[in-house]
C-alpha cells in the first residue's frame, strides 16, 4: 500500500472527493494500467504499449495539452482549416482524407511532449526513473518502432531481421501451420 489512511486524515473527504473525480477522468488509464500489472508478464510487448497508451491517456486526462488554443486551431478560418485549404487540388481523394484525420489532432502534445511533462510534473520522484533524462525518448522511440515497423507478423519478422534466410522462415511457418492443421497457403 503507498499510502495508508492514518496519512489522509488530515482532509480525507476531499481526498476522496478528489480522488473518484480523478477516478471518473482517468477511468481507461486505470483499466490499461491494471489489466497489464495483473497480466503484463505474459505479453510483454502488449504491455509496453498498453502502458506506453496509459501514459498518453493519464497526461490527456489531467488538463488541456494542446500548442494553441482550440478555438484558434478548429475555428472557421483557423490554422486546421487554412492548412486543409492549401491542399494541391490534384491531391488523391484517400491522401487528402487521412491529411484532414491527422490535422485533426496535429494540435495535441505528442506523446515525447506528453511523457517530458509527466516525468517533470513528479518532481524529486523522477529520480526514481532510471536515465530520466533519456526515458522519454526511449519509450516513445521503442513505442513508434513496435507500432509501425512491425508490419509483418512478429514471428517472421524477428526472424528476417536476424537474417534467417527467407525460403527457412517460410518452411518453418508452413511446417508449423501443417501440425496445426491451419490452411498451408503462405506469402512470405
Amino acid at each position: 500500500m503507498l499510502v495508508r489512511l492514518p496519512h489522509l486524515r488530515t482532509d480525507l473527504p476531499g481526498t476522496l472527493a478528489a480522488w473518484y473525480e480523478l477516478y471518473r477522468r482517468t477511468r481507461p488509464t486505470i483499466e490499461l494500467f491494471a489489466g497489464t500489472l495483473e497480466h503484463g508478464t505474459d505479453t510483454p510487448t502488449f504491455s509496453f504499449l498498453a502502458l506506453s497508451q496509459a501514459l498518453e491517456g493519464l497526461h490527456r486526462s489531467l488538463g488541456d495539452a494542446l500548442y494553441e488554443l482550440a478555438s484558434t486551431w478548429n475555428d472557421t478560418g483557423g490554422h486546421r482549416e487554412r492548412i486543409i485549404a492549401g491542399f494541391p487540388g490534384d491531391l488523391p481523394a484517400d491522401l487528402r482524407s487521412r491529411l484532414k484525420t491527422t490535422l485533426q489532432y496535429a494540435n495535441e502534445y505528442s506523446l515525447r511532449k506528453r511523457v517530458k511533462e509527466l516525468v517533470a510534473s513528479i518532481g524529486p520522484l523522477a529520480n526514481l526513473i532510471p536515465g530520466q533524462n533519456s526515458f522519454g525518448n526511449s519509450l516513445v522511440d521503442l513505442r513508434n518502432d513496435l507500432t509501425h515497423k512491425a508490419t509483418d507478423p512478429p514471428a517472421t519478422y524477428l526472424l528476417h531481421h536476424v537474417h534467417v534466410p527467407q525460403d527457412v522462415i517460410r518452411d518453418g511457418v508452413q511446417r508449423l501451420r501443417h501440425s496445426l492443421h491451419i490452411a498451408p497457403e503462405i506469402a512470405v
